[in-house]
């Protein structure tokens, strides 16, 4: 039987998502727990890849399990054998052609600036901190250049060589602020390594002054690939949810479904 779920976890003492032998991950430590729960050694395959520090409020897990639990009783049995950092959220079954990754119409991932000039020791695994000298509305204006279809290439991690294409579609960026902390969201097709956390500390050093809106095109159409050496800390990004076509676990997202369905039809 095969089954969907949604995995929420603290990205803080992981080495990121994916399996790596002689390091903490989260893959890892999931297939443990149902070797532990079900005494099986199946792999399980993820929607999207976090790296190390990365949290994740909403990742989608694909799991083979043939076993006679009801499936409603899943979440429990697997999270007594979950370490505390990870948490089975939520499952569904799903049928054997389901891809989590190929299958995602969209992802949105938030990243989270306090604007406090210090965080507490229960903040600081969470939260980045860019002090309080954060332009809001420029901020806003530097987001928006990002929307559309553009070649991310010159906002790529170590990876992209590994990358056939640098060319993604950002559907929808948007700043909010609440009192002293600034949640940035993302929301798109999907995302080359690191191309999120190089986006938000350009997007963020613009809002400090320290550069003009136009180096967001002058990195965009560039010919040439031009390494952004900034970026932005992992403990501020979250991966919050994953879009489907037939909504799977978030209702909230039907309303989106029809333009994204759209966009990526125009392609």
């Amino acid at each position: 039987m095969f089954v969907a779920a949604v995995l929420e976890y603290d990205g803080t003492n992981f080495s990121g998502s994916q399996f790596q032998k002689n390091s903490r991950t989260v893959q890892g430590e999931l297939e443990l727990a149902l070797h532990k729960t079900f005494n099986i050694y199946n792999r399980v395959k993820f929607a999207s890849r976090t790296d190390s520090g990365v949290h994740s409020l909403g990742q989608i897990v694909l799991i083979n399990i043939d076993n006679d639990i009801p499936i409603q009783k899943f979440p429990k049995v697997i999270n007594d054998n979950l370490p505390l950092d990870i948490r089975l959220r939520e499952i569904k079954k799903v049928n054997k052609s389901f891809d989590p990754r190929r299958d995602a119409l969209a992802r949105e991932y938030i990243y989270k600036i306090s604007l406090k000039e210090y965080l507490s020791p229960f903040e600081s695994r969470f939260l980045s901190n860019y002090g309080s000298n954060i332009d809001f509305s420029l901020l806003k204006k530097a987001s928006s250049l990002f929307e559309g279809v553009y070649d991310f290439k010159s906002f790529s991690g170590s990876s992209f060589n590994n990358v056939k294409s640098s060319v993604r579609r950002i559907l929808n960026i948007t700043c909010v602020k609440k009192e002293r902390l600034i949640e940035i969201r993302v929301l798109g097709n999907s995302f080359i390594h690191q191309q999120l956390r190089r986006m938000v500390a350009l997007m963020i050093k613009i809002s400090q002054g320290e550069y003009a809106l136009t180096k967001i095109q002058d990195m965009l159409f560039s010919n040439e690939r031009k390494t952004l050496s900034l970026i932005a800390p992992p403990n501020g990004l979250y991966l919050s949810k994953i879009l489907y076509a037939d909504g799977l676990f978030d209702t909230d997202y039907n309303n989106q479904i029809t333009e994204v369905e759209y966009v990526n039809s125009s392609k």
